[in-house]
């Protein structure tokens, strides 16, 4: 009579784990624990496989919703298998479009616009749904406009919209700018400058070096493309205080100093 020895092994109990859900744009992560595990491979939707050892999707702009699965080989030669079901959702976009910067108080009206629609406006003056910003309801000053998409891989933006009296008697020339790319004193903007027919500004360094120029009207320096931004023949100038000289109706004159801070 002779006896035999039966060995029976249990099958890996794998259990696995992602990031999901995941924005487009983002590696998904996959994980898994299979017990023993000698080796593994992850294979998924578009013919998608993995390298063994290394279960991370690093380009999910290729990758698909859809089914991924783990198989997991342990040192007994036994096989395990499981799956997930991962979903990638695109991103939002609120990036307001052409957003405006300044108004008069009297002015009527204007509808704000975002890239993606099914966010909310937020701030004085702002229809919530619709975007409208009324100038005489936010009242006089600096206004921040929030517009936000609330949903999974959502997005934000914001603007700040300066409301000024119907005329401004006196000039506010601001000392200070700021050109880090927050939307808020990032040029050399005076308030009051509409009022003049004829404007000419003139910014120098310390030692007379010009390097700033405007001649035109007051509506023309008005316009945010036309106003110093801390640059000059494109380049950015350093950290430091510049002279100014404005001259309106060719009959004011104002020389001051204003300090450029990054």
């Amino acid at each position: 009579e002779e006896t035999y020895t039966l060995t029976v092994y249990l099958l890996p109990n794998v259990v696995a784990g992602s990031n999901s859900p995941v924005c487009a744009g983002e590696d998904i992560l996959l994980t898994e624990t299979g017990g023993n595990a000698d080796s593994w491979e992850w294979s998924g939707p578009d013919g998608f496989t993995s390298d063994v050892n290394n279960p991370i999707i690093t380009s999910v702009t290729t990758a698909a919703d859809g089914i991924y699965s783990v198989t997991v080989i342990d040192n007994n030669g036994c096989t395990g298998q499981t799956s997930l079901d991962i979903q990638v959702y695109e991103n939002a976009d609120a990036t307001i479009i052409d957003p405006v910067d300044s108004m008069l108080v009297t002015d009527p009206p204007v509808d704000l616009d975002a890239v993606d629609n099914g966010g909310e406006w937020s701030g004085n003056g702002i229809d919530p749904v619709t975007g409208e910003f009324t100038p005489q309801e936010a009242g006089i000053g600096d206004h921040q406009i929030n517009y936000i998409i609330e949903q999974i891989c959502g997005d934000a933006d914001s603007i700040i919209i300066v409301v000024s009296s119907d005329q401004i008697e006196d000039l506010l020339i601001p000392d200070v700018v700021t050109p880090n790319d927050d939307d808020y004193n990032d040029t050399w903007r005076i308030r009051g400058i509409r009022a003049y027919n004829k404007v000419a500004i003139y910014i120098f360094t310390r030692w007379g070096e010009k390097v700033f120029e405007f001649t035109g009207t007051g509506d023309g320096y008005h316009e945010s493309e036309n106003q110093w931004d801390g640059t000059w023949n494109g380049k950015k100038l350093p950290f430091g205080t510049y002279v100014y000289i404005l001259e309106l109706d060719n009959d004011d004159s104002y020389k001051g100093t204003v300090t450029l801070i990054y």
